[in-house]
């Protein structure tokens, strides 16, 4: 970090450079200093918006771009979670597996620090059919979904379903058909809580009756479980 009062070595409008200093692509830096980026010489992970995290009792400072000025001098951050000159927060990291539907067979690639799968989709993947197989991939895969757990999804997944249109959810109950066992169970158990009547009995109809499926799913969160052999 530079004192302030030397930050006129690395402001862009010198006309000449100080001895020691040399003229980047990113300014002016120390001569002994190199540009690399920064994937070259660190791991790092994209995050989400980190304010609605932030926990007066963490030991952890954030540091972002309100810190910074153009001219390299340090700022006072606005955040008013400032508590003896460090800033705490929880983190809140974003896979860098990207899950893709698709509906042949094709082998996982990578591209720079991301990981692409392509997830087999049984059903035909059309316009108006993306946003129920989105829901039912994120049930399918309830067990891989960070920074939380599945009494907290599960809950999301009921206040999703629940808002969507009669001609939507039955859609819904028809795709879900070509879905593994599990995803079934948990998807008719979740619609059978919202519509408490036989709406769900092809799906239900579709399981084997002498299997079980394992969820961390409380009796509160889903009141349906035992119906559908959820343990």
């Amino acid at each position: 970090m530079v004192n302030e009062k030397d930050n006129s070595q690395f402001s862009s409008h010198n006309s000449a450079l100080r001895k020691g200093f040399q003229q980047t692509e990113v300014g002016i830096i120390p001569e002994n200093w190199k540009v690399e980026p920064l994937s070259k010489i660190a791991l790092f992970e994209n995050g989400k918006a980190h304010e609605q995290f932030i926990d007066e009792q963490g030991d952890f400072v954030v540091v972002n771009s309100k810190f910074i000025s153009t001219e390299g001098r340090v700022k006072k951050p606005s955040i008013k979670n400032f508590r003896n000159g460090r800033i705490s927060t929880k983190n809140y990291w974003v896979s860098n597996t990207i899950q893709i539907g698709f509906n042949n067979e094709k082998k996982a690639i990578s591209r720079g620090m991301y990981k692409i799968r392509f997830i087999k989709q049984a059903n035909k993947i059309t316009e108006d059919n993306i946003p129920m197989l989105q829901i039912l991939d994120s049930i399918r895969f309830i067990k891989d979904i960070p920074d939380t757990d599945q009494n907290q999804s599960c809950n999301r997944f009921i206040a999703i379903v629940k808002e969507l249109s009669p001609e939507r959810l039955n859609k819904l109950k028809k795709l879900v058909l070509k879905y593994n066992a599990s995803t079934r169970a948990l998807t008719g158990a979740i619609i059978d809580m919202l519509e408490n009547d036989n709406n769900t009995q092809t799906i239900f109809e579709s399981l084997n009756p002498a299997t079980s499926y394992n969820f961390s799913i409380s009796e509160r969160t889903l009141p349906t479980k035992d119906k559908w052999r959820i343990k």
